[in-house]
């Protein structure tokens, strides 16, 4: 009982509060918040003590209910383990808590099973930005991600404070987050919503699939239509991976330059090196501020270009 009393003393202001009236398995909620983190890798902090609920240490399945308060221990976290590298890209804005980055196509937000040297973590470390430990060896004040291809606007964490904030509204869609790709084809009407699940493909590991897994939902707007293609903006509701590029796949107009997504037409674009999709806006509540900020990253020359030769 003293152990836990100075548990929870050490991790009072590291603690999120279960919003929602869903009712799930702790170790299923907490592996929604953190970015890329296993469910095994969950299931060890409890079985630590690294995480307890409402001050009483639960086991993996335990099930949360609104209201509940679940702590943090911090110091679970590893070493980070990224070499610094030179990278080049935008920082947009940085504080004492968060820093936003304008990600470039081609570039990696941490090193994946590829290990490769530039990423945007490594870039950042490499300019002295400090960065939240959770996450660590390699995803250091990761929240969320974008493609390597996509291009766009990201947030990361500086600290672990605000690193549990900001995953709690991504896990609970509370983030505002905007899109803008170039799809194959023309759609007749002017907007509409994607509802279909999103899984891991059952026989090739590196691509995903509308398989019955997680809920996932798009929203598109017509911005323009081209000769052959259509521009569109997306708002998404929930943050699947590869989750525009497989609702387009299923709706038959697969982003223009997709090679995993996109058929014959995806590999055989020349006007466009990558898939053409970028995340222009993100916008939440700041854990600091408590107010809500709001950070656009302009359209690349690349599809700048691409819908320029492709207009009509």
């Amino acid at each position: 009982m003293k152990a836990l009393e100075t548990y929870s003393q050490k991790t009072s202001r590291l603690s999120i509060e279960v919003g929602g009236k869903i009712r799930e398995r702790i170790d299923s909620y907490l592996h929604r918040m953190f970015e890329g983190f296993s469910r095994n890798r969950i299931q060890r902090w409890l079985k630590e003590g690294n995480i307890c609920v409402n001050g009483e240490m639960v086991k993996k399945n335990y099930i949360t209910k609104e209201g509940d308060k679940i702590y943090i221990n911090p110091s679970f976290a590893e070493p980070i383990r990224v070499e610094p590298c030179d990278v080049s890209f935008d920082i947009i804005y940085e504080d004492e808590n968060i820093v936003v980055v304008d990600k470039p196509a081609g570039i990696v937000v941490y090193p994946g099973a590829g290990r490769e040297k530039k990423s945007i973590v490594s870039g950042l470390l490499y300019r002295g930005v400090r960065l939240s430990r959770i996450g660590a060896p390699v995803r250091c004040g990761v929240v969320h991600r974008l493609d390597k291809d996509t291009s766009g606007v990201i947030v990361l964490a500086k600290d672990e404070y605000t690193h549990l904030k900001l995953s709690q509204q991504f896990a609970e869609h509370t983030i505002s987050r905007k899109y803008i790709g170039v799809v194959y084809g023309i759609f007749k009407e002017e907007k509409g919503i994607i509802d279909k699940p999103i899984g891991r493909h059952p026989k090739e590991r590196k691509r995903f699939a509308i398989v019955s897994d997680k809920q996932a939902i798009s929203h598109y707007r017509v911005f323009r239509r081209l000769k052959d293609e259509t521009v569109l903006l997306f708002r998404l509701e929930t943050g699947r991976t590869h989750q525009i590029r497989v609702h387009m796949q299923f709706m038959g107009h697969p982003i223009v330059g997709d090679k995993l997504y996109g058929g014959k037409k995806g590999k055989e674009e020349e006007n466009i090196k990558r898939q053409a999709l970028h995340a222009y806006l993100l916008s939440f509540v700041h854990p600091a501020k408590r107010q809500v900020v709001k950070f656009v990253s302009p359209l690349p020359k690349d599809m700048r270009n691409l819908i320029r030769r492709e207009r009509k």
